[in-house]
């Protein structure tokens, strides 16, 4: 396919997201991918895991385990969370879940 083919592929698709949604709904410059992914026979939008990478999501249950490590023991320090909740180190130690966490925690007085 020509450049003048794909510009105008790009500029009819655009035209009818602009239709049927309303201007500024999706960017011209993302056409192209969306273009490029679906002629690949890739079908969905969302971004494919990456090799290397574990999948992590925060769930409720997640948060329960942190949860009981800090109460157990409030001095454990994130990568023993991370080694033993087997959460990816980036979640634990961007994540303000766990600083919220922590800061709700009952503080524990020494006699």
């Amino acid at each position: 396919m020509s450049i003048m083919a794909d510009c105008f592929i790009t500029t009819q698709i655009q035209n009818e997201l602009t239709t049927a949604y309303g201007q500024g709904y999706v960017s011209y410059r993302i056409i192209p991918r969306w273009i490029y992914r679906f002629s690949n026979e890739q079908e969905s939008l969302k971004h494919n895991p990456r090799s290397g990478r574990s999948i992590t999501v925060i769930t409720q249950q997640n948060i329960d385990a942190v949860k009981v490590l800090v109460n157990d023991d409030p001095h454990i320090n994130i990568d023993s969370i991370a080694t033993t909740s087997d959460m990816v180190y980036h979640m634990c130690s961007c994540d303000e879940c766990l600083k919220r966490l922590v800061k709700n925690l009952p503080k524990k007085r020494s006699s």
